[in-house]
This record gives structure tokens, C-alpha cells and sequence, in this order.
């Protein structure tokens, strides 16, 4: 019998690890005057193939990028600053953010994996 639980307990803390957390690390020079954030170095993540967050690498704040990753921050089910407190300005129009859409995609690659 206990065997059993202890073969239960690890499939569950496998299942656990393999649904958690699969990041990649971005780096502004790489997308010059299209890079979309106020940081230069970033972590994009997406969490249960579901929720995808960028993490500011010097201070490891993290922020949703996704619709999931706003409503679960906005509810209080998971962690996260407002993003727009860090979402670079367009220079050419006035009001207007640059691109979110390299941070979006990375994480999308990230969540179809």
C-alpha cells in the first residue's frame, strides 16, 4: 500500500513539473529599435501552455502579455505588474505603444510546445 501512494506521489510531482513554467531569454540588440519594452533584457514565459508573462531579468518582475495571463494578474490567481507601466512608447505617434508582438509570439512558440 504504500508503494502505491509513494508511486502515486511521484506521477503527481512529474505531471506537476512538466506543466509548469518554459522560458526563453530575449535580448533588445536583437531587435533593435522594435524591441517593445523599457528594459533591455527580458524573460518571456508561458506558464500551463496557457499564460504567457515577461520578466524584467534585473529585477524579476514579471508582467502578463497574454489575455489569460491580464484576467488570472486582475483577479488575484496569479502575480504580475501592469504591463503598460514598462511597454515602450512609439517615437512616430504620439499615444501609441510600439509592438507587443515579438514578446506575444515568443511566448506563443513557447505555449504550443
Amino acid at each position: 500500500m504504500k508503494k502505491l501512494f509513494l508511486a502515486i506521489a511521484c506521477l503527481i510531482g512529474a505531471s506537476a513539473s512538466y506543466a509548469a513554467e518554459k522560458s526563453v531569454d530575449l535580448d533588445s540588440s536583437k531587435l533593435g529599435e522594435d524591441w517593445p519594452l523599457t528594459f533591455k533584457k527580458a524573460k518571456v514565459s508561458c506558464i500551463n501552455k496557457r499564460f504567457i508573462f515577461v520578466y524584467n531579468t534585473d529585477t524579476e518582475d514579471r508582467y502578463p502579455v497574454n489575455g489569460n495571463a491580464k484576467d488570472a494578474v486582475q483577479s488575484g490567481k496569479m502575480d504580475g505588474y501592469d504591463i503598460d507601466a514598462v511597454w515602450a512608447d512609439d517615437p512616430n505617434y504620439k499615444g501609441v505603444k510600439k509592438s507587443i508582438s515579438p514578446i506575444l509570439d515568443a511566448g506563443n512558440n513557447l505555449c504550443e510546445q
